[in-house]
Parts: C-alpha cells; sequence; structure tokens
C-alpha cells in the first residue's frame, strides 16, 4: 500500500515507495532507504511538495516497520543493534562524524541486520580457534622459510613479471587512433573472438543498460554505446580474461573480481551524476583498481603473505601493511601496469592513486575511484584480505559534490548487476 504525504508532514524514518527526484531529475533519495532529517530538509529545499510513502495497515511505514519484499522483517532494532556492534571494528580508520561515512556505516549496518535476518547462522560470532602452532609458524606456516626483508631499492618493475596485453587490444587500439576506423572495422576485430562477441551482446542486453529492445550484432552495440565506449567494455572482459588464468597462491580470485565489478559499478554510477564524466571509463578504472595486487602477488607471494598477516595482527589497512613489508603498494604496481601498457593516463592516474586522489593529474575520475572503493569494503564486498575500511579523503567528497544518498543507489545496482547480469561475476567463478 501507497499514499501521498505532504512534504511539511513528513518524518525521520517513513520510507519512500519510489525514487524521489529534484525537478531537474537529481536523484535526492533512493526508494526503501528510510527518510532523515537530512533527506527531508533536501526535499523542501528542491522544491518537492508531496512524496509517495509506503503505507502499512493504513499508516506510513517506518523504519522500524520495514519489511522486504517478500515480508521478511528485517529492519528489527536487536538485529540493527547487533549489526552495528559487528561491523564497528571495520570503520576503525575511518571518520564517524563524516556524513558520508556516517551514510556509509548506516548502509552497512542495515545490510548486515537484512542478512542476520535472513540466515540466523550470521547472528553468533565465529568460534575463536585456539592457536597451537608457534609464532613463526603462524605467521610463514611450518614448512614456509621466512621471507627476506623487501629493500624497496631491489624492487625492479621492468624485471617483473607482467601478463602480455592481448593482442585484440593492441589492435582495436590502433584502429581506434586511426582517423579513418569506422564502426564496421571495429566490429570485425571484436567478431575474431566469438567469446568475447558473446560477452559484450550479454552485457548491452542486460539490465545493466536496460534497452528496451534487443541488441542482435556487435555492429549494432557498437553504434548504441560509441567506439570508445565499447571499447572499454572489451577491455574490461579481455582483463579479466587474462587475470584468470595465473595460478595465484594465497589469492581468492573470486573473492578478488567481486569486490572489482562492484567498485566499478559503484564508480559508474557516481559518475552518471557529475556532468561531463565518462561512465565506461569510470566502470573500467574500478573495475582494475585493485589489478596491482594480482602482480604483486605473482612476484612476491611470500610477501604479500606476510603483509596480509601485519595487517590483520596490526589492525592496518592492507595497503599500509603493503606499504610496510615491501616499500611500495598494490595502487603503484597497477598504475605500472596500465602505463606499460600504455592505456591512457587517466586510467593510470586512477588506479595509481586511488588510495590518495589528490596526488593525481586526473582528480575527478581518481575521486570516484576512490569513493567507490571504500563503499564497497564498507558494504562487505571486499576482496581478498582484511576486510578495514579506508579513509575517506573529505576534499575528494566535497569537491566531487554528490549527495549521500547516491550509496544506496550505488549498492542497490550492484546487487541487482551480480544477481541478474550476465556479466562475468555472474558467470561465479
Amino acid at each position: 500500500m501507497k499514499c501521498k504525504i505532504n512534504v511539511h508532514k513528513l518524518e525521520p524514518g517513513m520510507i519512500p515507495a519510489s525514487d524521489l527526484l529534484a525537478g531537474n531529475g537529481r536523484l535526492l533519495v533512493n526508494s526503501g532507504i528510510p527518510l532523515s532529517g537530512k533527506h527531508i530538509r533536501a526535499l523542501k529545499i528542491w522544491g518537492v511538495t508531496e512524496v509517495e510513502i509506503r503505507e502499512t495497515g493504513g499508516y506510513p511505514q517506518t523504519e522500524q516497520s520495514d519489511t522486504s519484499g517478500d515480508g521478511e522483517v528485517w529492519q528489527d532494532p536487536e538485529l540493527l543493534e547487533l549489526a552495528e556492534k559487528r561491523i564497528q571494528p571495520k570503520f576503525v580508520h575511518t571518520d564517524l562524524e563524516y556524513p558520508a561515512m556516517q551514510e556509509m556505516f548506516s548502509l552497512a549496518r542495515v545490510r548486515l541486520a537484512r542478512e542476520m535476518a535472513r540466515n540466523p547462522d550470521l547472528r553468533d560470532p565465529p568460534a575463536h580457534q585456539p592457536q597451537t602452532r608457534t609464532h613463526g609458524e603462524i605467521l610463514f606456516g611450518k614448512h614456509q622459510s621466512r621471507p627476506e626483508q623487501m629493500d624497496p631499492g631491489r624492487l625492479d618493475f621492468d624485471s617483473l613479471e607482467f601478463p602480455p596485453l592481448p593482442l585484440l587490444t593492441v589492435q582495436l587500439q590502433e584502429a581506434l587512433t586511426d582517423p579513418q576506423c569506422t564502426a564496421a572495422r571495429l566490429a570485425a576485430i571484436i567478431n575474431r573472438d566469438p567469446e568475447l562477441s558473446r560477452r559484450l551482446l550479454n552485457l548491452v542486453n542486460s539490465s545493466f543498460y536496460g534497452f528496451p529492445f534487443r541488441i542482435e550484432s556487435v555492429s549494432q552495440a557498437l553504434n548504441l554505446l560509441g567506439t570508445k565506449q565499447s571499447f572499454m567494455m572489451v577491455l574490461v572482459f579481455l582483463f579479466r580474461s587474462t587475470f584468470q588464468g595465473l595460478k595465484i597462491q594465497e589469492m581468492n580470485l573470486r573473492k578478488f573480481w567481486r569486490h572489482s565489478i562492484a567498485c566499478a559499478i559503484a564508480a559508474r554510477t557516481m559518475g552518471s551524476f557529475r556532468e561531463g564524466m565518462n561512465k565506461e571509463r569510470l566502470f573500467l578504472a574500478g573495475m582494475i583498481h585493485d589489478i596491482g595486487k594480482t602482480i604483486l602477488m605473482l612476484n612476491f607471494p611470500q610477501h604479500m603473505g606476510q603483509a596480509r598477516k601485519k595487517a590483520a595482527r596490526e589492525k592496518k589497512l592492507s595497503w599500509q601493511a603493503e606499504s610496510a613489508v615491501m616499500g611500495t603498494d598494490p595502487a603503484l604496481a597497477g598504475g605500472m601496469l596500465v602505463a606499460k601498457w600504455k592505456l591512457p593516463l587517466i586510467l593510470e592516474h586512477s588506479v595509481r592513486y586511488h588510495h590518495a586522489p589528490n596526488r593525481s593529474l586526473h582528480f575527478p575520475d581518481t575521486a570516484v575511484v576512490h569513493v567507490a572503493d571504500i563503499l564497497v569494503h564498507a558494504c562487505s564486498m571486499h576482496g581478498d584480505g582484511p576486510e578495514y575500511v579506508p579513509p575517506l579523503d573529505a576534499r575528494a567528497w566535497e569537491i566531487l559534490g554528490l549527495d549521500p544518498a547516491v550509496f544506496a543507489l550505488c549498492l542497490k545496482k550492484v546487487d541487482r548487476f551480480l544477481q541478474k547480469s550476465s556479466m562475468p561475476s555472474s558467470e561465479k567463478s
């Protein structure tokens, strides 16, 4: 049931039945997200006069009585309190007084409470496993020698093992730099790889793009998406195929790609609310922002394993522990790889500086990837390794000028994409 309420009669906790938009189409509040005092003030400022609210038993539905689509109650105060206690340690490195981080924390709390309602086993903390091994064995394994201390001066990136750039990518790059290049020529190159063509068509026909008709050919996809946007999507598939074939010790590639895809979708969604940003480039940047992890794991598995355990033991962020052990971090290695592959500088900086966006020459793109990465960590769509949420660069967030309500929309799109899309994430690999 739904009812319309004058904006001046709204109360915090009421739940909108549909997305609330300003007159210019800007998203103010996502449907299903309980209204806060800040939301209500924003609605008044933007001139919204009436809001359609969910109704339960003839009364406006509030946060405490919210239910999921199948009638399952998940906004239980006890579960919310338990979820808050459970996730609090993850945010130890963040400023929870900052509004954007408050919103991420609130979303993370609600998501965990909902999962606890669906799966009661999650309500009990993991059983503590007593340690029976010595300190050295815990760190490095019973039969694994302790790695040497990494000397940053010895870290020669030119000698590292890098996966080669796929030939198809090289051919596409060459075609795109040719002013005489046509969409038909690009389609012919992509069609040389039937599996790649299939994946591209599956993507453009998914709910991610939502075209009202079915796209039947690569040429049609190129015409609808544009050649550069299509190239970015093709790169996503090629990157994943290239790295999926690697055998990397102690790295859960399924979790890694889940985190990467979630970050990509969040970055693309946020970018859509800023004029002039290339959404597909942001998707690619989010997809490869942590690709340096695979490079360092491939070349220095023992040192990366040491860094991971150091992060867990000392409650450090993973990149901080990696810097302490190796003298560098995966973001730098990822930027080096992007540069080695001769991809655009804007992608290189989005990867290299996503932990420190103020150092980037292409600040807006890097800032979006920075925020998307933090959101995905906050809401447990993390990759392989410790779960601590990185701190948010306040300047990056303020310059982007986004409303924190965009976080809920990002998560909604991520969840829908991971569940329904035929993108690689849904292949359950």
